[in-house]
């Protein structure tokens, strides 16, 4: 049975790099998940950030921060970084790896979940894809983010298409999940 989790390379340098490799050597599957509107992603982030809520629970949803493009900006650069490196680790160690967008990945969780199940040769039993989809989770963002993304994009045309020219997963062929 295989095992799931996250790691960025800013996780594998802590541990180190030939430390982290030798763990999880022959036979680890890789995935690198990216986001195809990293700029809705900078505004989350941006908002999680200044509101201390970073996923849905139970509590109402923060008040809204306010509007700071120089701050959002920062917080894309930061992700495009991560995403870069990310892209780079996997590269530089000649690993084959699934890339899979978050978008197309949230669209059908079933076939997300059968995905992950299958690369990590875990019988996927029904009910377990049933009840891991039905633990339904609340989106944080709203007309807010929304807004904020459309007045961003538009104050930031021109260095938001350099920004997305730079981007190492542009030139990856997103395995997309069929939906």
């Amino acid at each position: 049975m295989g095992c799931l989790m996250e790691a960025r390379h800013v996780d594998i340098e802590l541990l180190g790099e030939e430390i982290f490799f030798k763990i999880f050597g022959p036979g680890t599957v890789f995935f690198n998940l990216w986001r195809e509107n990293i700029v809705a992603q900078a505004v989350s982030l941006y908002r999680a950030v200044n509101s201390g809520r970073y996923h849905s629970t139970d509590a109402a949803v923060p008040g809204v921060p306010p509007y700071d493009a120089d701050q959002i900006n920062k917080w894309l650069v930061h992700l495009q970084l991560q995403e870069n490196a990310n892209i780079n680790i996997l590269r530089k160690r000649g690993i084959i790896f699934d890339n899979l967008r978050y978008e197309t990945m949230v669209k059908n969780r079933e076939a997300t979940l059968e995905l992950f199940f299958s690369r990590l040769n875990i019988n996927n039993k029904s009910e377990t894809i049933n009840a891991l989809v039905a633990n339904e989770l609340q989106k944080v963002g709203d007309y807010w983010n929304e807004e904020t993304e459309q007045r961003f994009r538009a104050e930031r045309a021109e260095s938001i298409a350099k920004f997305e020219a730079s981007r190492l997963v542009r030139e990856l062929s997103p395995k997309d999940i069929s939906v």
